[in-house]
């Protein structure tokens, strides 16, 4: 594959959500030679929240199920709506709870993670109002959901990422 090869996905200068990283530009499309043996072509990603540079082989069958490209608005309303109607249900059993939220958070489903987000935070002051402790790895995941949620949908909306929770809530309490 070449660097002008016009079969590429993605080119240089736009933005896509990478696994759970979050946005990152693409600011470069080179050839590397990593491991001593077949020089590739990468995508040379740069993440928005820490500057941290990822290269992916613009080959790899890991472009579909970890690189996506960024939202639109209307397509933030329409996740706000598919959570809403989630067929995700909740686990009581703290640890296959953890793996379960793992595993909709490693798919990228945004819909799915903003339920985590959603499900995780109506849990949390449940507990809290039992003076009950929210389990680490609730917290840990719901940490990582709304890192990805808010990260996006605030560099979309541009907003700041203190709005963007309550941007959610608003949207989904005009529709009750």
């Amino acid at each position: 594959m070449s660097l002008t090869d016009n079969n590429l996905k993605y080119k240089i200068g736009e933005y896509v959500i990478y696994r759970q990283i979050g946005i990152c530009q693409i600011v470069d499309i080179r050839k590397e030679n990593f491991d001593s043996s077949i020089e590739k072509t990468y995508y040379v990603l740069k993440s928005m929240s820490d500057k941290t540079i990822i290269y992916v082989p613009v080959d790899s069958q890991e472009i579909e199920l970890f690189m996506r490209d960024i939202l639109t608005v209307d397509k933030i309303q329409s996740i706000i709506d598919k959570a809403e109607t989630s067929q995700n249900e909740w686990v009581e059993n703290s640890k296959l709870r953890a793996n379960y939220f793992e595993q909709l958070l490693q798919n990228g489903n945004r819909s799915e993670i903003l339920w985590i987000v959603k499900v995780l935070s109506l849990h949390k002051i449940d507990v809290e109002k039992s003076n009950r402790k929210f389990y680490v790895s609730d917290e840990r995941i719901l940490a990582k959901a709304e890192r990805l949620i808010i990260d996006e949908f605030a560099y979309i909306l541009g907003m700041e990422k203190c709005q963007v929770i309550p941007y959610i809530m608003s949207h989904i309490k005009q529709k009750q």
